[in-house]
C-alpha cells in the first residue's frame, strides 16, 4: 500500500478526493449549522410571540376588569352623592357611609391587584376618595408620592380625557 503513495498520480488523486470530500463536508456542515440556528431562532421567536400573546391577554383582561369596576362604581348609589357639587348632598354623606365607600374601594383594590393605589378622583371638587379616606387632591397625590408628577397641565389633560364620565 505504501508503494501506491509513492506514485505522484495516486497521491494527487488521493489528495484531490480528500480535498473534495472535505470541502463537501464543510459545505454540508455549514448548511446544517445554519438550519439548526434558523430553527432555534424560529422556536425562540414563537416562544416570544406566545409569551407576548399571553401577556397581551392578561393585560386586556385586567383592562376589561378595570372597565367593569368603573361601570360598577359609576352606577353605585353613593357615587352621585360623592361627585355632586351640592353642599346639601355632600353633607348628607355620613361617617358610616364614607367608611363603607372606602371599604368598597378597598374591595376593588384587592380584586384588581395591579396598582399601588386606587382612587376616585373628583377634579371639579379637588377631592380624591381612596380605600383609606376622603382626601384633598394635593394631599392624596403627596401621600402616594405623585405630588411632583401631577401638575395643572396633567390634571387638565385627565379632566379633558374623562370629561364624559364626569
Amino acid at each position: 500500500m505504501t508503494k501506491y503513495f509513492q506514485k505522484p498520480f495516486f497521491r494527487k488523486l488521493f489528495l484531490s478526493y480528500t480535498a473534495i470530500l472535505l470541502a463537501c463536508s464543510l459545505v454540508f456542515s455549514s448548511i446544517l449549522f445554519q438550519q439548526i440556528l434558523q430553527q432555534e431562532r424560529s422556536v425562540q421567536e414563537q416562544q416570544c410571540r406566545s409569551d407576548a400573546q399571553l401577556l397581551m391577554q392578561v393585560v386586556d383582561d385586567k383592562f376589561t376588569e378595570i372597565e367593569n369596576i368603573g361601570t360598577q362604581l359609576a352606577s353605585a348609589q353613593w357615587f352621585q352623592k360623592v361627585r355632586s357639587q351640592s353642599e346639601i348632598l355632600n353633607a348628607s354623606i355620613t361617617v358610616l357611609e364614607r367608611r363603607d365607600i372606602c371599604q368598597e374601594l378597598q374591595t376593588y383594590y384587592s380584586i384588581l391587584q395591579v396598582a399601588d393605589s386606587i382612587a376616585l378622583l373628583l377634579p371639579e371638587k379637588e377631592q380624591a376618595v381612596d380605600r383609606v379616606s376622603f382626601w384633598e387632591e394635593e394631599r392624596y397625590f403627596s401621600s402616594i408620592g405623585l405630588e411632583d408628577l401631577i401638575d395643572e397641565e396633567t390634571e387638565k389633560a385627565l379632566v379633558e380625557s374623562y370629561k364624559s364620565m364626569l
